[in-house]
């Protein structure tokens, strides 16, 4: 997601051949290369592919991302790229077709062995002139899953702990990882009152061109709701996830009574003080976007600092842009929108 308040520039496409298929990943592979909007440790790089090798070292990584014991929602792996210092080494060395073919066997074949099965998504790429193959792994709705510790050796359960894959039994971590897979997690649970309909087409590929994900050529509007995990199928049809709802329903606040901003400004004058009021709704990242414009008209402004010993003065602004946004972003996404929590979120300036 492209900072709230900003609109993304346009940023160049990686170039695709007769071996790249059209992308699967839902955000801008630059980005997730950089680690720009996804956590390093929820990343791992492999330079080369190997089946004996690296194949097994991916299995327990994809396993660990689908336990999610974190809560991180998702984990990638990027084959043909090196790690240096805990980044990418670009350019990337790349995979030849060959193995890119490889690879996308193997790994789909392997996952599909894992107790209970689980198949990630895979998204062949390129950067640089290079091939490289990039594993989207969701977190699983079916946790907890195990997977070979190596060619011959039996099954365990991974998971992921900062940027390493441990077997959650040898790090005394296999109790929580089971009583965690119980719970589904609220933003993963399908809305029963909702349809697919209820998903806004626009508002995603909107959200998709500003993140400058290769997914906004897809044509078909279902194929990309099932590729970006918003919906899921239940019985004989598929139905939103709540996630989908908060991010691209034209008024979440409909199923969700807390999905709204409400600004109150205090404003002194003759009459006394007043408070004056406004509510943003919309998806999520629409609400941020609204309200940290209305605020930095209505309240950042500047102030003029005078410096002792000096002739010239600062202009400072009345709140520093930057600090606003990262409250306001912690306050309207780590916050619940369950029927526990009905009330909307209250920015309040005095």
């Amino acid at each position: 997601m492209s900072e709230p308040g900003e609109s993304a520039p346009p940023r160049p496409r990686h170039g695709k051949d007769q071996h790249v298929s059209v992308s699967n990943l839902r955000i801008n592979l630059d980005d997730l290369l950089h680690a720009r909007t996804v956590e390093s440790e929820r990343i791992e790089f492999k330079a080369t592919w190997d089946s004996m090798v690296t194949g097994h070292q991916v299995l327990k990584t994809i396993c660990a991302f689908a336990n999610d014991l974190r809560r991180h929602g998702s984990g990638y792996v990027v084959l043909g790229v090196a790690e240096k210092d805990g980044r990418a080494e670009l350019p990337p060395r790349g995979l030849t077709p060959e193995q890119m073919d490889e690879a996308d066997r193997w790994i789909t074949g392997r996952c599909r062995t894992m107790e209970p099965r689980y198949v990630p998504r895979i998204s062949r790429e390129e950067k640089d002139g290079r091939r490289i193959l990039v594993v989207w792994v969701p977190a699983s709705e079916t946790p907890p899953h195990r997977a070979p510790d190596g060619e011959k050796g039996g099954r365990k359960y991974w998971v992921r702990v900062d940027d390493r894959t441990v077997d959650a039994d040898a790090a005394g971590l296999l109790t929580q990882l089971h009583a965690q897979s119980t719970v589904v997690p609220w933003d993963s649970r399908t809305a029963t009152d909702a349809t697919v309909d209820d998903i806004s087409e626009t508002k995603v590929r909107e959200h998709l061109r500003d993140c400058g994900s290769a997914l906004s050529d897809e044509p078909h509007a279902r194929h990309i709701y099932r590729k970006m995990d918003l919906v899921r199928r239940v019985n004989d049809h598929e139905l939103p996830l709540n996630v989908a709802l908060l991010f691209f329903s034209r008024d979440p606040s409909r199923w969700f009574s807390g999905a709204a901003i409400e600004t109150s400004i205090l404003q002194s004058g003759a009459a006394g003080d007043t408070f004056r009021d406004k509510t943003f709704k919309g998806g999520l990242a629409e609400q941020v976007r609204g309200c940290l414009d209305y605020l930095r008209r209505e309240v950042i402004g500047s102030r003029i600092d005078k410096v002792p010993d000096q002739v010239s003065a600062l202009n400072r602004p009345s709140y520093p842009e930057d600090a606003l946004r990262e409250v306001l972003v912690n306050a309207v996404f780590h916050r619940g929108y369950d029927d526990d929590s009905p009330h909307t979120t209250l920015v309040r300036v005095t």
